[in-house]
């Protein structure tokens, strides 16, 4: 019989900053798991560490709404055989992916006099 197992940590933490036209806030956080076994699968995740920070500014002027965005993200993860399960090799057969992210974005919302919006904005991956 194959055992079930996992550990797991999620930490996360946001500031807020109000101005006179809106809010800044910046919010981060990381989630770490070093192993979670499946007992209806081959593999099992042997470490998956993730971590992300997101930063936020949305303020309303006389002229219109703006919104700016930032965002970075980080992953690896690794696959392979935890104790209890056979490996067929020594070396076992791990998989690993590491993923980074970063997008930032910037967006107005000028209102018309017609009771409609024009948006015009940026964003870049």
């Amino acid at each position: 019989m194959r055992s079930t197992l996992y550990e797991n940590s999620d930490h996360a933490l946001t500031l807020a900053y109000l101005t006179d036209h809106g809010v800044i806030s910046l919010k981060a956080g990381r989630q770490y798991i070093p192993y979670q076994g499946f007992p209806n699968q081959r593999m099992d995740v042997t470490k998956n560490d993730s971590r992300f920070a997101d930063l936020r500014y949305e303020a309303s002027y006389g002229w219109g709404d703006l919104t700016a965005k930032a965002s970075w993200r980080s992953v690896e993860h690794v696959m392979n055989f935890l104790e209890d399960k056979p490996s067929g090799s020594p070396a076992g057969m791990p998989m690993n992916s590491d993923g980074r992210d970063l997008r930032a974005s910037m967006f107005a919302t000028l209102p018309r006099a017609d009771g409609g919006a024009v948006r015009l904005g940026v964003e870049a991956h």
